[in-house]
């Protein structure tokens, strides 16, 4: 396995996290459509963003995964610095979220406890970061994280995908009187297992940052890639027609297909040339700050009459989401020159 240097600063993932947070304002100014018609032009447009994107997540996980695993971080400064950090900063933007966009659906300590639509990932993160030492462990072992990931993204999600399968487009009846298939179809609906697929994107990215994959063999990932992005998008398309309303079932990261997306864009990033130049650096920072904002964004700019469903889809979802995304980026650059601000909240 290849060894990078720690100090060096690895610009492929720089690039992935700008992308990625970008791809992530792209599905927010999707929503719209995708809550229409199954058969209309704009689902339809939709469904093919959604497709495209909806690795963004994961890839935040594998770069997370990179960065901490390659690193000799004690237990003391896990917890006393990434972890605190991630818990004042989710208290404090949830604080934020429940003053300016109260949800008249939950109390205000719900809300705030919950926090944003968008802050789910945030107690992922830290819940990942709790037992990172356990993660740290599984990654000294080359053996023992190969068959980590071989065990939960090869086997479980493998077995998971079929049992959900046959059950959504087979024989439902199959999957509820075989107990291991009916176990595995109910894997999906467990946040447990939610949690131990993006533990093993974490690990994943470590592990695909420090192998040397050939190149025929990187051609041929790429190559699945690209095919999983049209099976993610017939197969969502068919499951909703089948259920007959909205389902974002198919674009969740448990799926196999979502993996090879993700696995195919972080090793072509990896072995891009890609040019290492100080605004990357700096998008690159403010691009956690980024995330925090750009719901407030949104909700800014709909309050102006500049709503992403009011428009023909490619302008709704890619113009208005780029006009997201640089306002965005501009804020969290703001706000990254304040002292304390850009310690603890972005």
């Amino acid at each position: 396995m290849k060894r990078n240097n720690p100090d060096k600063r690895v610009y492929y993932l720089d690039y992935l996290r700008i992308l990625a947070t970008f791809a992530v304002m792209i599905e927010h100014n999707s929503v719209p459509f995708f809550m229409r018609s199954v058969h209309s032009a704009d689902w339809k447009i939709s469904n093919t963003f959604e497709s495209l994107i909806r690795w963004c997540v994961p890839m935040f996980m594998m770069i997370s995964g990179t960065l901490f695993l390659g690193r000799d971080i004690t237990v003391k400064k896990l917890y006393s610095k990434y972890v605190i950090r991630m818990i004042i900063a989710y208290f404090v933007w949830s604080l934020f979220y429940t003053i300016v966009a109260r949800n008249p659906a939950q109390s205000v300590w719900e809300q705030f406890l919950m926090g944003h639509y968008h802050m789910w990932f945030i107690r992922m993160t830290i819940v990942i970061y709790v037992f990172m030492p356990f993660l740290k462990w599984i990654s000294q072992n080359t053996r023992v994280m190969k068959m980590f990931l071989i065990t939960i993204l090869g086997i479980v999600i493998m077995c998971a995908q079929i049992a959900c399968l046959i059950g959504d487009f087979g024989d439902p009846e199959l999957v509820n009187s075989h107990l291991l298939l009916k176990m595995l179809y109910g894997l999906r609906d467990s946040i447990i297992y939610v949690y131990i697929n993006y533990s093993a994107y974490f690990v994943l990215g470590y592990y695909l940052s420090k192998t040397e994959i050939p190149k025929a063999v990187r051609y041929v990932l790429y190559v699945i890639g690209v095919f999983s992005v049209f099976v993610t998008y017939k197969i969502e398309y068919a499951y909703v027609l089948s259920l007959g309303h909205q389902s974002e079932l198919y674009y969740d990261p448990t799926n196999i297909h979502m993996l090879f997306i993700t696995t195919a864009l972080f090793v072509l990033y990896r072995n891009l040339p890609l040019p290492e130049c100080n605004i990357i650096k700096i998008l690159s920072i403010c691009s956690f700050g980024a995330y925090w904002i750009h719901p407030f964004i949104i909700q800014l700019l709909d309050m102006i009459g500049i709503n992403a469903g009011k428009y023909f889809p490619l302008v709704g979802i890619f113009v208005i989401g780029s006009m997201v995304s640089i306002i965005s980026f501009g804020v969290s650059f703001v706000l990254n020159k304040i002292p304390g601000v850009r310690d603890y909240l972005v």
